[in-house]
């Protein structure tokens, strides 16, 4: 009896020592996981970028900020240039959520929501434009935006239904003032 009772307790401390070794497993994967991931630094999300594909010497020139996600504007020395979005994650860490290439004489355009608010990103990666004039076209004919591009910045537009009509409602009152 006394034998099969060193059994069973020799049996559980190797169960424990197992459970215990596997949540250490499991945490230092998530530490080591989760600090690759972090891109909560202008210098993490180049380090982020450059473990992607063809862009192994990301530079980061712009940046702004659009309801807490941060869009990167970034250059590499193969002639290609993109923007990089990401998003908040935990605390104050944030995450990769997706990039757009260009190729050096294009200019960027960029669909996509941001908390489900759709926008519209423009970069044409120049250092000496000023102005970009923007045209959409629908079913209603096309309107005209000019966006302040000085300082090589990304241009965003929020292109929801309210800010549209926003806009709308304001040229209507600057186009009647003018008359």
């Amino acid at each position: 009896m006394k034998s099969g009772g060193k059994y069973c307790m020799k049996k559980k401390l190797v169960i424990y020592g197992m459970l215990i070794a596997a949540v250490l497993l499991v945490g230092i994967y998530f530490l080591a996981f989760h600090n690759k991931t972090d891109c909560s630094s202008v210098e993490l999300r180049e380090e982020y970028l450059r473990q992607l594909g063809t862009l192994k010497d990301a530079s980061i020139g712009t940046e702004i900020m659009i309801d807490n996600n941060i869009i990167s504007g970034y250059t590499s020395a193969n002639g290609n240039y993109g923007i990089a979005i990401f998003e908040p994650s935990h605390g104050d860490n944030y995450k990769f959520r997706i990039n757009y290439n260009s190729t050096e004489n294009e200019i960027l355009t960029v669909s996509l929501l941001i908390n489900n608010v759709p926008y519209d990103l423009f970069w044409a990666n120049k250092a000496d434009l000023d102005v970009a004039q923007i045209t959409y076209y629908t079913t209603e004919g096309s309107q005209e935006y000019e966006l302040d591009a000085s300082n090589n910045k990304i241009l965003p537009y929020d292109c929801s239904p309210a800010a549209i009509e926003e806009i709308r409602k304001i040229k209507a009152i600057l186009d009647r003032d003018e008359i």
